[in-house]
Parts: C-alpha cells; sequence; structure tokens
C-alpha cells in the first residue's frame, strides 16, 4: 500500500533524524491568523548536556519562543499541528529537501514533493548557534549603495527603521517562497510593480541569487525615470545579474508571465491594478502593501447599526480603509487564492504598514471561493458599494489580461 504523503515526511523526516543528515525544517501557512498567532515553526537538531533534541521555534510578530523536546515528543507535537493549524511544510535534509502541502486530515492526506538538497552539510547542533542575519555582509554592496549603511557596513542613524523594514520584509518572503512549485534549478520570474528607489527590488533579488541561491529574474517597474536609471546604475555596479529596473506604470504594463508580483505601497487604484495583473498571469504569489485608500470612500454609504460611528470622519476613513483591504483579500479568495492579512512592520515605523499576501492554490483554482463570492456581494449590499476595481474577478478566475505596453 502506498504510503501518505504525510506519513512519508515523517518517515523521512525521522529516518534524517536517526542518520545525522537533517538541516532544518518551517511548518507555516497558519489556518487562522490574528495578531498573537504563531505564524511559522522553525525547526533545528540542537545537543543540550549530551542530549539530541529538537529545538522548535514559534515565531510571533513580535516575540519568539524556543522549547526544546526530545524527537519523538517534537515530531508527534509537530505532525499534530499540520494535522490541525498549518498547510506547508519544508523539511531540508542533506540528501533531498521535502516539501508538503495541503489541507491534511486523519487520513494524512496533500502532496509531497522532492527538491534537490539545499544544503549538502549538516549544520552545527550546538545550542547557542549563532542566528545568520539576512542581511549580513553578503548585502553590504546594495545597501551601502543605496545609502542605508555606510563604508563599514554600520547601519546609519537615520535609516534604522527601513533597514528593519528590509530586513522584515526578508523574513515575510522566506516561508511564502517555500510554497512555490516547480523545479529549484528553473529560474523564476518576479516583478516588483512601482520599486520606486528599489530597496525592496534589491532585497528580493538578493534574496534569491545570494541567500536562497535559487536561479530568478527580477524586474522592478517605476514611473520615475531617474529612478530607473539610479536603479540600473546600482545594479550594474554590484554585477546584479537577473536584476533590471523598466521605467512604466502598473496600468500600462502588459501582463507577462511571471511566477511572483510583488506591488509595495502603490497608491489607490495601483494596488488594484495589480492584482488585476497579478491574477492574469497566473502568478503563484501576489504580495501587497497597500498605500492610499480613495475608490471606495466616495461610495461608502452609513448603515444604520454604524451610523453612529461613521458619523466621525477619522472613523469612516478608517472603516474605507479596512473595508478596502479586506475586500481585496476576498477577491482574491474568489480568484482560486490563499491569503494572509498581518502587520508588515510595527506601525511606530511606518503607518502603512499592512501587508496582503495571496498563493494561488491549486484546489480553489478550480472553481474559485464560493463562500467569498457570497461575501463580497453581501459587504457591497451593506456598505452601499456600487463598483469595485476587482469586479471582473467575480466573472471567471481569470480576467481578461488588459492591452499594454510590454515594461
Amino acid at each position: 500500500m502506498t504510503e501518505a504523503p504525510l506519513d512519508e515526511l515523517f518517515s523521512r523526516w525521522k529516518a534524517a533524524l536517526d542518520a545525522g543528515t537533517f538541516v532544518r525544517a518551517v511548518v507555516s501557512g497558519p489556518t487562522k491568523t490574528s495578531a498573537t498567532s504563531v505564524e511559522k515553526l522553525l525547526v533545528r537538531s540542537v545537543d543540550l548536556r549530551g542530549q539530541c533534541l529538537l529545538a522548535i521555534t514559534s515565531r510571533r510578530q513580535r516575540q519568539d519562543e524556543v522549547k526544546n523536546y526530545p524527537p519523538a515528543d517534537g515530531l508527534s507535537l509537530l505532525r499534530q499541528s499540520l494535522m490541525s493549524e498549518y498547510r506547508n511544510a519544508l523539511v531540508c535534509t542533506t540528501e533531498a529537501d521535502w516539501q508538503w502541502t495541503g489541507t491534511a486530515t486523519a487520513e494524512g492526506s496533500g502532496q509531497l514533493i522532492r527538491h534537490k538538497p539545499s544544503q549538502s552539510a549538516a549544520p552545527s547542533r550546538s545550542h547557542d548557534h549563532a542566528k545568520r542575519s539576512l542581511l549580513d555582509a553578503r548585502a553590504k554592496d546594495w545597501l551601502q549603495a543605496l545609502d542605508v549603511v555606510d563604508r563599514e557596513g554600520r547601519i546609519k542613524a537615520s535609516r534604522a527603521d527601513k533597514h528593519r523594514q528590509i530586513h522584515r520584509y526578508l523574513e515575510v518572503l522566506n516561508p511564502l517562497i517555500s510554497g512555490i512549485v516547480g523545479k529549484p534549478e528553473t529560474p523564476l520570474r518576479i516583478v516588483d510593480m512601482g520599486s520606486g528607489k528599489g530597496y525592496l527590488t534589491f532585497a528580493v533579488w538578493h534574496w534569491f541569487h545570494r541567500i536562497a541561491e535559487r536561479p530568478a529574474t527580477v524586474v522592478g517597474i517605476e514611473a520615475r525615470e531617474e529612478l530607473v536609471k539610479s536603479g540600473n546604475e546600482v545594479a550594474t555596479q554590484i554585477g546584479a545579474s537577473g536584476l533590471e529596473f523598466r521605467c512604466g506604470t502598473i496600468q500600462d504594463c502588459a501582463v507577462e508571465t511571471w511566477d511572483i508580483l510583488i506591488a509595495l505601497h502603490a497608491c489607490n487604484r495601483a494596488t488594484d491594478e495589480a492584482i488585476l495583473k497579478g491574477v492574469a498571469a497566473r502568478a503563484q504569489l501576489i504580495l501587497l502593501s497597500p498605500c492610499c485608500h480613495q475608490e471606495l470612500r466616495p461610495q461608502l454609504q452609513d448603515p444604520a447599526v454604524l451610523a453612529p460611528l461613521m458619523s466621525h470622519g477619522i472613523l469612516k476613513e478608517r472603516m474605507a480603509e479596512w473595508l478596502t483591504d479586506g475586500l481585496r483579500a476576498l477577491y482574491l479568495e474568489a480568484a482560486g487564492y490563499r491569503t494572509q492579512v498581518f502587520e508588515f512592520v510595527e506601525a511606530g515605523h511606518t503607518p502603512k504598514n499592512l501587508m496582503i499576501s495571496a498563493t494561488r492554490s491549486a484546489l480553489e483554482e478550480r472553481s474559485g471561493s464560493a463562500v467569498a463570492r457570497n461575501q463580497i456581494q453581501e459587504l457591497k449590499r451593506f456598505f452601499g458599494l456600487v463598483h469595485h476595481p476587482l469586479d471582473s474577478l467575480l466573472a471567471a478566475n481569470t480576467p481578461t489580461p488588459s492591452r499594454g505596453v510590454r515594461c
């Protein structure tokens, strides 16, 4: 009898622990999220007082919690988590990387994919193993060129918030990329729409080329010619092959074959335009950080039960923001994506701190989410909304690509 995918994953995981070939593991994709929920579980093997243990780090938005378990107990806890709370697992060994995706059941359903090993040697099991920064010396050249660090690689005081934002962005990106389907040796195509000065465009290029060492082409789209020019100059200066900046707008950019579409702080309808482009391109991952919210505000009516609250301008403004971004997440779900809405960085660093991640679901892609479609219609009726820029996503899972120039 063929072994169930989840059973096979844990059999191979236990075998790697026994053989000393286990590298690391990540359990991610929580089924429910909140401000205090655990975003993912990071797993490594440690030696403590002569005993081999599994160190499991529970990663939350504001703090981490590490607990050590005997291997059998740790694997049992992780298996239970995948059967009830999480959708994704990546187990890396020196022989192969094993990627499990799906909504598990008691029967251990889902899909298990084998990839080439991302690391050929097992890491140190020292309990005090130092965590390697995502922005270590490997990032010094472009961070210095963008005036984030000085010549010695020290963070400039005036750019500390920007450095923190870039690092947090890479932390968010790290587990999301593990769910991208495809062979590790096949180059991914990534587009960053509205790339601005290119901080985060260089960051995503850095992640693929210098951290994951996975082939990828990264294109930054920006309307301001001077920023496109400076971005390309820095890319040439540091020898960033596979990275380029092009002049254009999100609206006029023609749909291409993209695996990942990123649009951070795209103003007003530009975020919706980016969503339409990403869905039309059937991007496996769409990552958004919305900026201003002006499209729905003029349409917003005051439902009787909310009228006392909506009489205050600031509360009505915030309601428009929440409704705008909540509907964006629902439209993406209706188009066959699984979405998460979470805080990007703490509000003290930037007021535009919301992020929406959407990963294409093979299961939901075939029919879209009927629940999400109904919720969209109910919300539109409740708030008196006549039109939304993403309404075309309700007509079909993939909208007709808009005509435009190749960026």
